[in-house]
């Protein structure tokens, strides 16, 4: 049986890191896996997959990553900073993983 993985996107942002490292204090580094542009700490020994959200066709490049790492469970912590962003692009991104 394969171990089901749980993702968290924008490990660079306050909240995906504070996530990424509760969820690896309390279960084994191979059950998780980051997504985003930056590298998780090393000392966490969790999974990397670089993913930039703001490329074109990235939802559907993160289907399959969520695929390919057998993700069970998302904790969706990207979101863009820039003042012309539109909110709605990150609801939009967050149904569409599902």
């Amino acid at each position: 049986m394969s171990l089901r993985r749980t993702a968290v996107t924008g490990i660079a942002s306050l909240l995906g890191s504070r996530v990424l490292r509760r969820l690896a204090e309390g279960r084994p580094a191979e059950s998780l896996v980051a997504i985003d542009v930056a590298e998780p700490p090393s000392a966490l020994g969790v999974r990397h997959r670089r993913l930039d959200f703001t490329e074109p066709a990235s939802d559907q490049r993160l289907l399959e990553l969520l695929r390919e790492e057998d993700v069970e469970t998302v904790v969706h912590a990207a979101f863009f900073t820039n003042r012309f962003s539109v909110p709605a692009i990150n609801r939009w991104m967050f149904v569409r993983c599902l």
